[in-house]
């Protein structure tokens, strides 16, 4: 089966099990009235910089490779794709990325997804979809602050991810530290 989570809320410690209330909340999200158009214009090692095209504004993210396969991840424009991994496989994300994650794990192997003060804005596409994967961990680093922004266009289509998050395979939220999930119109 597959998971999603949307919404606007926040997800803090999810993994104490003592049923409490985690804080989140639903409201109105006002989306920024200019569209960040990034685009790669360095790449050092794991380390990703971008320039925006419209407000010449810069961003820059990091990935590191935490267990398993290496290399398995590759930025084409506004897309940061993970795939060929050939065992189970986690990779910590730090930074800020406009843009959407792709995670295509094959059947039979985990991913993880650590966030260590990590934010992603996504205008275009569901901003992590995992297409494939035995299960799919996404968690929030403890003592860190992380973000999810869903700006697209309300989704009409049953053939559109309306989800901020989505995946295929088994999904589990995770960690001590903060995950902010926003989600304007889906």
């Amino acid at each position: 089966g597959s998971s999603q989570t949307g919404g606007s809320g926040s997800s803090g410690g999810s993994d104490s099990g003592n049923g409490s209330d985690d804080g989140g909340s639903i409201g109105e999200v006002t989306v920024p009235e200019n569209e960040h158009e990034y685009e790669l214009v360095s790449e050092d090692g794991g380390t990703f910089a971008f320039k925006c095209a419209n407000c010449e504004e810069t961003t820059s993210f990091t990935v590191t490779l935490s267990s398993g396969t290496d290399g398995a991840y590759s930025p084409n424009g506004d897309e940061l794709t993970f795939s060929g991994i050939t065992e189970d496989s986690e990779y910590s994300l730090a930074g800020e990325f406009y843009g959407n994650i792709i995670i295509d794990a094959g059947d039979d192997f985990e991913f993880g997804l650590e966030l260590n003060g990590f934010t992603i804005t996504s205008y275009k596409q569901c901003p992590i979809t995992a297409t494939s994967g035995d299960k799919l961990t996404v968690s929030a680093k403890k003592g860190s602050e992380n973000f999810v922004y869903d700006y697209r266009d309300e989704v009409t289509s049953d053939d559109e991810i309306s989800s901020t998050i989505y995946s295929a395979c088994d999904l589990n939220v995770q960690g001590k530290g903060a995950l902010t999930v926003i989600s304007a119109h889906n």
